[in-house]
């Protein structure tokens, strides 16, 4: 079954490309300084006010958390305040939260420009303290989940919003190799210690997307461009990373996708290959089930299955998450792994199994070839096939009929029986309806043809069985 296979071009044709904004040198001065180059991020503060959160909240608060996160996580974090999004704060306030908000926008290839943006919004409802906290990644122009913490003091709000913005950064990771599904990264900034002698890790960071960053002199898209690989994602392998000497930046992940061919293409001097880390989320996603012939048509009693794939300890059993309803959709919660396979299945066959991860979007189309020709044509065959049984049986009780006439010479139930015989002998029938199955497996898609021209072929032979025993 195919899913979106033509996106596997992705990467060097420049497919729905996201536009990055800061360009990262050379392929050389990447090369010897990833590991020891800092985020530059910009971190922005929004409180609603209230009774509780006063006007001068936002200032104080956004101040206090900037100088925390330099003096805890200064070294691999230099963190400034962003001040560009002021008129952007009332939209902020209600939308951060909002998985499927609209992408910030930054001058392209500004080299002066940030690496990342944290953004922290506080509002107060019900006598309770909402913090969402939520990074935008500049060099792969992509939103990280929001991150939501709740209190019921003010006093907790410092404390609260400082691990909600350390808990939504997304560490960035370079691809260094690639062996099938295993894949060596190196961490940025891995090497640079912080100011208690600790390193940057990738800590609790169950995923990891990949893109593909274009540099500069590449025709098929401009400077700085980076694609995002489709379906696909790393899950970290906890025991590979590396936590002491020169390569604690390094670490190994499993590939997975939903794609087919060459994934993650080889290292080109113009292109960089780079994992942006996912945080752990709460919102969930709604998959809806399309025909992929018409996407108006949604798909009805598919069932979907899950198997969470970001641990190394994985029951093979796939717990069952339900069926898509009459509009063809289905609500698929978060996991305690993040990582999960989403498999779909229809009539006992398996039609499409992808990586997936709920909370990075609110919706999720899949359009799938329908399966219901192919349920038809076995349902068809299944048909004949009990008919050829039932003219078998038929056959062999007035064979039994037949040679006991013959023993009592009872010519009258001779010629009854005989009459029967010639009634049922009439497989020409048999062979029509055959031919005109055949026609139709042989115009349907290729992955019907692959499944049910094995059971065409066994109900020729038996119908020329029966026809030689004639």
């Amino acid at each position: 079954m195919k899913l979106l296979v033509t996106m596997i071009a992705f990467a060097l044709i420049g497919l729905s490309p996201l536009s990055a904004t800061r360009a990262q040198g050379t392929a050389a001065e990447v090369a010897t300084s990833w590991e020891l180059t800092p985020y530059h991020i910009q971190l922005a503060v929004f409180v609603e006010p209230s009774a509780r959160l006063l006007p001068n909240v936002e200032a104080a608060l956004q101040a206090q958390l900037i100088a925390q996160a330099n003096a805890t996580l200064g070294g691999p974090w230099q963190v400034s305040a962003a001040d560009k999004f002021a008129a952007l704060r009332s939209h902020l306030l209600l939308t951060l939260i909002d998985v499927d908000a609209l992408p910030l926008q930054f001058p392209a290839n500004d080299k002066s420009g940030p690496d990342k943006v944290l953004l922290v919004t506080v509002r107060e409802q019900g006598g309770k303290i909402d913090i969402c906290a939520r990074e935008w990644d500049v060099t792969c122009q992509a939103w990280n989940v929001p991150v939501v913490r709740t209190t019921q003091q003010v006093g907790r709000l410092p404390a609260e919003a400082s691990a909600a913005i350390v808990a939504a950064f997304a560490p960035l990771a370079r691809i260094d190799a690639v062996d099938q599904d295993k894949v060596t990264l190196k961490l940025k900034a891995g090497n640079i210690p912080r100011r208690d002698g600790t390193y940057l890790t990738i800590g609790s960071t169950p995923a990891f997307r990949p893109f593909i960053l274009a540099r500069a002199g590449e025709q098929q898209a401009p400077s700085g461009t980076a694609v995002l690989v489709p379906w696909t994602y790393l899950a970290p392998q906890m025991s590979t990373v590396v936590t002491t000497g020169t390569k604690r930046a390094n670490f190994r992940a499993k590939l997975h996708t939903g794609l087919r061919g060459t994934i993650l293409p080889e290292y080109h001097p113009r292109q960089v290959r780079l994992a942006l880390g996912i945080s752990q989320g709460s919102a969930v996603t709604t998959v809806k089930l399309v025909d992929e012939a018409t996407s108006a048509q949604p798909l009805e009693g598919y069932e979907v299955i899950a198997q969470a794939l970001a641990t190394s300890n994985v029951s093979a059993e796939k717990p069952r998450l339900g069926a898509s309803d009459r509009n063809g959709e289905l609500i698929i919660p978060p996991t305690t792994t993040g990582l999960q396979r989403l498999t779909v299945k229809h009539g006992g066959e398996e039609l499409v199994s992808v990586p997936f991860i709920a909370g990075l979007q609110s919706r999720l189309q899949l359009a799938l070839a329908s399966d219901r020709r192919r349920l038809e044509l076995a349902a068809a065959l299944a048909e004949l096939n009990d008919d050829l049984l039932d003219l078998v049986a038929k056959q062999g009780i007035l064979a039994l009929q037949m040679k006991e006439a013959l023993l009592k010479r009872d010519f009258t139930q001779m010629g009854s029986v005989a009459a029967e015989l010639k009634a049922v002998g009439r497989k020409d029938r048999y062979s029509a309806r055959l031919a005109e199955i055949t026609r139709s497996v042989a115009g349907a898609d290729e992955a019907t043809r692959r499944k049910l021209e094995p059971q065409v072929a066994e109900a020729k032979r038996a119908i020329e069985q029966l026809l030689a025993d004639q």
